[in-house]
């Protein structure tokens, strides 16, 4: 389950992109449908030929692993963090490494 969620910007793009952190609940139920949603497009087809390969067993695994490449996706096109919830910058530091992160302000308690 998602403990926190970082809202991610890109000051070229002026745009903001909310990412949780953690088990991904929609990819486990929905699939490929998920990173569609997020404009993930790459991320979108290796599930959808991964789903068909492994007859939805996949989506288990990925269920685990998306939230993860997802936000190391949007920190390598530029994204940096600018907020954390929940009061846990330091745990999704530890569980995602270092990330591009601007002043972040937490919320939540």
């Amino acid at each position: 389950m998602a403990y926190a969620t970082i809202t991610f910007g890109h000051e070229a793009k002026q745009t903001t992109v909310i990412a949780p952190v953690g088990f991904s609940w929609t990819v486990f139920f929905f699939g490929f449908i998920t990173p569609l949603v997020r404009q993930d497009y790459k991320g979108a087809f290796w599930m959808l030929v991964s789903f068909l390969l492994s007859f939805g067993v996949s989506n288990l695994i990925f269920a685990f692993m998306y939230n993860r490449l997802y936000i190391r996706q949007l920190d390598q096109q530029g994204f940096k963090a600018i907020n954390v919830s929940e009061n846990q910058w330091d745990r999704v530091e530890h569980d995602l490494g270092e990330l591009k992160k601007t002043s972040v302000i937490l919320v939540g308690g």
